[in-house]
């Protein structure tokens, strides 16, 4: 080992000249010095002597060892190996824990030091308490002092009901404004927490926590500021993590029962919150971050996960796309019985469904080019469709923000909706681009003209007041995905916050409170694309803090109390946009008042 050691085995070498040669012989097989380890008995048969004669010789020798002149050698040695000595004892985290075995801690030691420590001190545990800081649970060092680590394993002790665990342990140290390596120690020290992967988590770890740090590493590390699916994120897991079967449900179950580290972004996906530990994991020969997690078996890969999803995938692989109740009413044709609100979960959050249009769902494998255009307009023919395709257009939606939103399915409305409904036409043409749609050149001349002419928005709608509150956790969720996206609009604060109807105008209320916070500057009308603004991140910072710390947002906490005064300055600026400032007023006091 290269604790070494030239001087050390020069100077146990000069001490142990002063026996015999037998006697040097003996020790060193009994202590290992060529990196052998011999039991008592192989000893005595390899020197042709009794095991009562090789534990006299060895008692001798020890007690020679004691002669001022070889404990000044040894005692020499053993201070020029100080700190090769202590790293091989306390490893990379630099704590010996009185809890192992003393026989294991010594066999970290080459045997000459083991040796060397034995004549001087009688035992490893007497070195440590000589040459190292203790506690009742452990020998360690530290650059702090004595005082400092007590202080933060008290602190541990007394703060345990406010501590989010996991936590990382950098965010540790903020909140309790010490050194990250002070805070480390501390952990280390306690008898309720440990670290994971640069995570402080508590005992016993189990398998939960250590699942969602390796999540919130990919989440708040890799994809920091981006929203993602339960199903990507779990395959990405199991890309990096092979020793973890981590399915999408298994991942969305770990994600919900931590909230400080994982919010919920409506339909659009998961996001981390507060920064990745930045710790890298601990090495695999520590053994520090063993966790027995479940492993693929050949049975688990070939076997359905559920039959229920099973069938509903069955249904849509025969009939294509269908809307929701579509598939209830298969199923209900069959014989196997799934809830309703059972459909409406596997649909909504498998990945191997995909919306394909607002209530409309289908299998991921299925694209709009590999679809019977008859199909489309089987479910999108109708009024309700249409007024979807043009309110989200408007808003700002991309044309393809669903597979079944085609070029092909825009001309198709128009042509179906000129004989039907006229306003309803000329908002549609507002929002159409016919250059792109697959028809022949002199008919799209046509239909340009036709945009030209009737072309006009008239579809638009006043707010709902009065405005309603709004969960402090569902906008900071609306802040994420605005600032993922670059913009927010109402069509998105309803996917957000979970609404029923894709046009509920209850998205004034969200929409309102962005503008009033600072997130997003107002737009001519409540309808219309709300782009983000520069304090956007601000807030997002501030709530996020506040969740990643408490694992709740609350509008009478530190961070709500915090946006009501930007809002009361908004107001007071007059700066509300669109929204009538009495009732952003009646809103914030509500707000205000609440317990």
């Amino acid at each position: 080992m290269p604790i070494g050691y030239s001087n050390v085995v020069n100077g146990i070498a000069k001490a142990l000249a002063s026996v015999s040669q037998p006697e040097r012989d003996l020790v060193a097989m009994l202590y290992g010095f060529d990196g052998q380890s011999r039991t008592p008995e192989e000893i005595a048969r390899l020197c042709g002597r009794s095991l009562p004669e090789v534990d006299q010789i060895a008692t001798r020798v020890m007690r020679r060892m004691r002669h001022p002149a070889c404990a000044a050698l040894i005692r020499e040695a053993l201070a020029s190996a100080d700190e090769g000595i202590w790293s091989a004892l306390a490893g990379e985290h630099g704590i010996v824990s009185k809890a192992e075995s003393s026989v294991k801690v010594a066999a970290r030691l080459p045997g000459d030091l083991r040796f060397a420590i034995e004549c001087q001190h009688g035992t490893v545990e007497n070195w440590l308490s000589a040459y190292a800081s203790a506690t009742t649970r452990a020998w360690y060092r530290s650059r702090f002092s004595e005082s400092e680590i007590e202080a933060l394993v008290l602190k541990l002790a007394s703060e345990a009901d406010e501590i989010r665990l996991p936590w990382p342990l950098e965010s540790l140290a903020r909140a309790f404004e010490a050194e990250t390596e002070a805070v480390e120690t501390a952990v280390r020290l306690s008898g309720d927490y440990r670290m994971y992967a640069g995570y402080v988590a508590g005992m016993p770890l189990g398998t939960h926590a250590p699942r969602a740090i390796r999540l919130h590493r990919i989440l708040a590390g890799n994809h920091a500021g981006e929203l993602m699916r339960a199903g990507l994120l779990a395959e990405e897991y199991r890309s990096e993590f092979a020793d973890d079967a981590c399915t999408r449900l298994n991942a969305e179950i770990a994600m919900a029962s931590y909230p400080h580290l994982f919010l919920r972004v409506g339909d659009l996906g998961w996001c981390g919150i507060g920064e990745a530990g930045s710790r890298v994991t601990a090495a695999e020969s520590s053994g520090e971050d063993e966790v027995t997690f479940h492993r693929w078996s050949e049975d688990r890969k070939s076997r359905p996960e559920t039959p229920d999803r099973d069938a509903i995938r069955l249904i849509l692989e025969e009939h294509g796309p269908l809307r929701l109740a579509q598939i209830q009413r298969v199923i209900g044709k069959g014989p196997i019985e799934i809830l309703p609100h059972s459909v409406a979960f596997y649909v909504t959050t498998c990945d191997e469904f995909a919306r394909m249009a607002p209530g409309i769902y289908g299998l991921t494998e299925h694209r709009a080019g590999d679809l019977e255009f008859a199909t489309a307009g089987r479910l999108l023919l109708r009024r309700s469709a249409c007024l979807q395709y043009v309110y989200a257009r408007w808003a700002g939606e991309p044309a393809d923000a669903y597979p079944l939103w085609t070029a092909e399915m825009e001309a198709e409305w128009c042509e179906w909706v000129q004989w039907r409904d006229k306003n309803l036409l000329a908002s549609l043409l507002a929002v159409a681009d016919p250059s792109r749609w697959p028809i022949d050149d002199s008919y799209r001349e046509t239909w340009l003209w036709k945009k030209e002419c009737l072309g006009h928005f008239g579809l638009e709608k006043p707010p709902r007041y009065p405005l309603e509150g709004v969960p402090l956790i569902d906008l900071l969720a609306l802040v994420k995905a605005a600032r993922w996206r670059g913009a927010a609009n109402w069509l998105l604060a309803n996917r957000v916050r979970g609404a029923t109807r894709l046009l509920d105008r209850g998205a004034a209320s969200p929409m309102a409170l962005l503008i009033a916070v600072g997130a997003v500057v107002a737009a001519a009308h409540w309808q219309r694309t709300h782009v983000v603004s520069p304090d956007a991140g601000e807030i997002d910072g501030l709530l996020s803090e506040e969740l990643h710390r408490r694992g709740a947002l609350e509008w009478n906490g530190a961070s709500g109390r915090a946006l009501l005064e930007r809002m009361a300055n908004t107001i007071d600026h007059g700066q509300t946009g669109w929204v009538a400032p009495a009732e952003l007023r009646h809103l914030c006091e509500r707000l205000r008042d609440q317990p």
